[in-house]
């Protein structure tokens, strides 16, 4: 993708969660692609993986040219750790949804 616009989203996650979203939408975005985040928004403490382009817009350019050979979905970490599976939604055997 050339840009993601993820604003007013990261404030209601938790910021353990927080922290594993930013390299998921590190990953997605295309060599120069774009992060917009809401007013109140930051990329925390992986500044590495975007440069700021606009501080007071909120607006990140991903930086770096390498992707991670795997990265963790938050969704399927917390399934991990329970053992268990949300009822109503499956997917390939893996839940949609965090318990």
């Amino acid at each position: 993708m050339d840009l993601i616009s993820c604003r007013n989203l990261l404030i209601y996650l938790e910021a353990d969660i927080q922290k594993k979203i930013i390299p998921v939408l590190h990953f997605a975005l295309n060599d120069s692609g774009y992060l917009f985040l809401g007013p109140s928004e930051t990329t925390g403490q992986l500044d590495e993986l975007f440069e700021p382009v606009s501080k007071k817009w909120r607006i990140y350019r991903r930086a770096g040219l390498s992707r991670p050979e795997r990265i963790d979905l938050p969704i399927m970490l917390r399934e991990r750790q329970s053992g268990r599976a949300h009822p109503r939604r499956r997917w390939r055997g893996r839940s949609m949804w965090p318990n």
